[in-house]
């Protein structure tokens, strides 16, 4: 109580605002981790900065040493959420044990009513933003809604007004509250929780990162790379949280890269970095295949990190390949494993897949989704395909969703998945079509 009490006497400027940037460092904290963990490293990045932000203007209001505790506590439940959905259950169990201890030494910095406070909005915010890069949206949503109800418990024990739905520019650059928002009031406690919802079925892979101490356990805590690949800008205050004015989309990542990587390109010259973060950010499009065809995005993260293991800061594709080419003598000898050639045509026939699909999902309306996929790979890797290979797609196209499955999980707004397919097209289709053209004159490609 000492803490609200003084507060509520002294009556500063910053203890009307410590709720909200509280707030601020647990949502980009939570977006930083499940960021990093979707292979998403520069928003990650970005995330992890916007965490400091907050932490310097808590630092208003508390300590350096509880700012830290709070800080490590947002991190350590951040990885615990993102390594569950990810099945790296050793380094959650690791990373809860993390939240207990930086709970327990905010406890003793601040008190016991703040940094229970503090615990629960961490743990909302990590389980919204792990929620929301596995296209949980329903449990996401009710992450959202227990994330304000601590929010609001936060701003009264602060002595705050609470937010009232102007905002101030904080949250501008928070990347929380993107799921379709339900009418249920129900509050789950968000805690520890192992088997929140059905896990997702995705399985991303590990990213190596460092942890609260140096060591291997992630938390507060990673080391990040760097990769751009969306925007998406959202407020924070309730207000804007309430009105949600659109469901987020899993295109909505791809369509900022795809964007980006536009307005980069130089005539018929392709940014290297913007491409490889846009290939990055649209991996998440092919979740909506279903389970079965998780190999393609096994095989699209390994080829886009063979292009960006060799990505100066703005080198272009043409220029990154011919450089490679005139190192071996010709481009047949540089396409050889490990190399950025390699990565480019076999990264370029996976995304090309996506394009035919949709394609074919827009132009015809009756066709099931596993026939327009089949369709999609006839165009694009089939050809370059054992017959081994060609099989076992083949078996796990027929395991492809519905196609009504697909356009929810693509789109939850049902009333604009054909609108959305078509601006990530109009952005996606000619820069695959300006690399195609070039891997076709290098005669890399056939």
């Amino acid at each position: 109580m000492l803490t609200q009490l003084l507060l509520q006497t002294v009556h500063l400027p910053w203890s009307r605002m410590a709720g909200e940037n509280i707030q601020q460092l647990t949502l980009h904290a939570a977006w930083s981790a499940a960021n990093e963990r979707s292979l998403l490293w520069q928003s990650a990045a970005r995330d992890r900065r916007s965490v400091e932000d907050a932490a310097r203007r808590v630092e208003d209001a508390f300590s350096t040493e509880s700012v830290e505790a709070m800080k490590s506590l947002a991190f350590a439940a951040a990885w615990h959420c993102a390594n569950q959905r990810r099945f790296f259950f050793s380094d959650a169990e690791k990373d809860r044990r993390s939240v207990e201890f930086y709970a327990e030494l905010l406890e003793r910095l601040t008190s016991r009513e703040l940094a229970s406070l503090v615990k629960r909005l961490c743990w909302n915010a990590a389980w919204h933003a792990a929620n929301t890069r596995s296209m949980m949206w329903k449990d996401a949503a009710k992450d959202i809604r227990n994330f304000q109800h601590v929010a609001a418990e936060l701003a009264a024990f602060l002595g705050e007004d609470g937010n009232d739905g102007n905002g101030n520019g904080d949250g501008d650059d928070s990347e929380g509250f993107r799921t379709p928002f339900g009418s249920d009031s129900e509050e789950v406690e968000a805690e520890g929780r192992h088997g929140h919802g059905e896990f997702s079925g995705l399985s991303l892979g590990g990213i190596p990162r460092g942890n609260a101490n140096g060591g291997a356990n992630g938390g507060g805590y990673s080391n990040v790379s760097a990769a751009h690949v969306h925007d998406v800008r959202h407020s924070t205050n309730s207000e804007a949280i309430s009105n949600a004015p659109e469901p987020f989309s899993v295109l909505d990542e791809a369509i900022f890269g795809w964007r980006e990587t536009s307005m980069k390109m130089h005539g018929d010259e392709i940014c290297a970095s913007s491409f490889v973060s846009a290939a990055l950010g649209t991996i998440v499009v092919f979740d909506s295949f279903g389970k079965m065809l998780q190999s393609f995005q096994a095989d699209m993260r390994k080829n886009a990190k063979m292009i960006q293991q060799h990505v100066s800061s703005d080198v272009s594709l043409q220029g990154l390949i011919d450089g490679e080419s005139k190192k071996a003598g010709s481009y047949a000898k540089a396409l050889v494993e490990g190399s950025a050639a390699m990565g480019l045509l076999w990264l370029m026939r996976a995304l090309r897949l996506l394009e035919k699909t949709l394609h074919v999902v827009l132009e015809d309306a009756e066709q099931p989704l596993h026939k327009c996929i089949q369709m999609g790979y006839e165009g694009s890797l089939k050809p370059h395909h054992n017959f081994l290979t060609r099989n076992v797609i083949q078996a796990a196209i027929m395991a492809a969703p519905s196609r009504a499955i697909f356009l929810s999980k693509l789109c939850p707004d049902p009333g604009n998945p054909k609108e959305k397919i078509q601006e990530f097209l109009k952005f996606y289709s000619p820069v695959l079509q300006k690399a195609h053209t070039y891997l076709l004159t290098c005669r890399l490609e056939t």
